[in-house]
């Protein structure tokens, strides 16, 4: 692809402004993470030498 990736994607979405178009990525961005974090199992546990670092840094 060349060019402007965000200008293509309002081009494609009809904004007139960039900024319509970031408001509408900011919020899959967010619902990115969301739906990312849910999928993380409730038992899930850092790493033992990732805990273990942890407690040294404090």
């Amino acid at each position: 692809m060349f060019g402007d990736p965000l200008d293509w994607v309002r081009r494609r979405l009809g904004h007139r402004s960039v900024v319509t178009t970031l408001v509408y990525l900011h919020t899959l961005a967010e619902l990115e993470m969301e739906t990312r974090m849910a999928l993380v199992p409730g038992g899930w546990d850092l790493p033992v030498d990732v805990v273990d670092e942890t407690a040294a840094v404090a």
